[in-house]
């Protein structure tokens, strides 16, 4: 059964809230384009062209970096690492000026074919990965490329030593590749653990993300950030409500239910 339309009840209680108008929020996709999961393309293209209008996109980096510019600031981020990202995802963006984050499964980006997914390891369905040559592409339109272990594998669940492993070599191969240091990091499903957020902080990384739905604060923990899903069934007024705060009582939600768990 769907989880829409009690979404959408209560978000149309929340709005009665007044919202404060200066609100920093990190988007969370995987994917854009016809496979099961993704975002439709012409979906994307609304939600950008709605936040050209009405919001500053900016990179992570200057969003998590400064909490004190008013306004409505966001960061467009990308899990797993989908060739859907370069098309139509990056060509989307980029004719609105914005660039995005992306964090990579690197042990799934292949030098000179794109790999499929694997709907049993967690990928979204019938997604390809991108090349690295892909990956480059990204990096040279601005992008930041993240990692996101180099298998799709919840850390919470690993040996320490298994999670090193994921951290550091997930690290150094987009490194390597690159050029460049990764100091970012995104959690499988969102799961960390103390024990989890300082091995990330040990493996030499400076910000960690995870799927809490809600803004930024300025007490927000750098190695769990939160993050807002959005889901492929969203209609664009779903989008601006989730945006503008009135589905912000997902977070408490989610909170409570992680106690429980």
């Amino acid at each position: 059964m769907s989880s829409l339309p009690w979404k959408r009840r209560i978000g149309r209680l929340h709005r009665r809230v007044q919202h404060s108008g200066d609100r920093r929020l990190v988007l969370l996709y995987h994917s854009v384009g016809d496979s099961p999961w993704a975002v439709k393309e012409e979906q994307f293209r609304l939600q950008v062209n709605w936040l050209e209008k009405n919001s500053r996109v900016e990179s992570l980096d200057a969003l998590l970096r400064d909490p004190v510019t008013p306004g409505l600031r966001v960061a467009i981020t990308f899990d797993d690492g989908y060739s859907s990202l370069a098309a139509p995802g990056a060509r989307i963006l980029s004719d609105a000026g914005m660039t995005a984050t992306v964090y990579l499964n690197t042990a799934e980006i292949d030098e000179t074919r794109g790999r499929p997914s694997d709907a049993e390891a967690g990928h979204y369905p019938d997604e390809v990965f991108l090349t690295w040559a892909g990956v480059h592409d990204l990096q040279s339109l601005g992008w930041i490329i993240g990692s996101h272990g180099m298998q799709h594998v919840d850390l919470t669940v690993q040996s320490r030593d298994r999670v090193t492993a994921e951290l550091i070599g997930s690290r150094q191969t987009i490194e390597s590749r690159l050029g460049v240091r990764c100091r970012h990091f995104a959690y499988t499903w969102g799961r960390n653990s103390t024990g989890v957020r300082e091995a990330v902080r040990d493996a030499g990384y400076e910000f960690a993300a995870a799927a809490v739905h809600g803004p930024l604060s300025g007490s927000a923990d750098r190695f769990a950030f939160p993050r807002v899903n959005i889901h492929h069934d969203y209609s664009i007024e779903d989008f601006v409500a989730i945006v503008r705060g009135d589905w912000d009582f997902l977070g408490t939600w989610q909170a409570w239910r992680n106690r429980r768990s």
